[in-house]
């Protein structure tokens, strides 16, 4: 089975049609805005001032080899954590399949 989650590129693909949950914790130094993507379409997006925290849940129906990606705009100190300190994260998973 090839790799669902590249995280080099931050990319998640369907391995299957169905229901999928994805889920985004963001810390950031500025005002930002971020948008949660399918096949690079805006999906989700919000708008938070600088120095919060941002955590959002979506439900998508995707198609099997869908990619999905959080996108973010904003600040040029975006995202606040390193490789030993991770503040920032994005998970998803198959919650029903088709």
């Amino acid at each position: 089975m090839k790799p669902l989650f590249f995280g080099f590129s931050g990319v998640y693909t369907a391995p299957y049609d169905g229901i999928y949950q994805f889920s985004a914790h963001l810390a950031s130094t500025g005002d930002t805005i971020f948008r949660i993507r399918v096949n690079e379409v805006d999906q989700h997006f919000d708008i938070y001032p600088a120095e919060h925290y941002k955590v959002t849940t979506v439900l998508f129906e995707l198609h099997a080899g869908d990619r999905v990606d959080v996108w973010t705009d904003g600040s040029n100190d975006l995202m606040i954590g390193d490789s030993q300190d991770l503040m920032s994260y994005f998970s998803g998973f198959l919650v029903f399949a088709n």
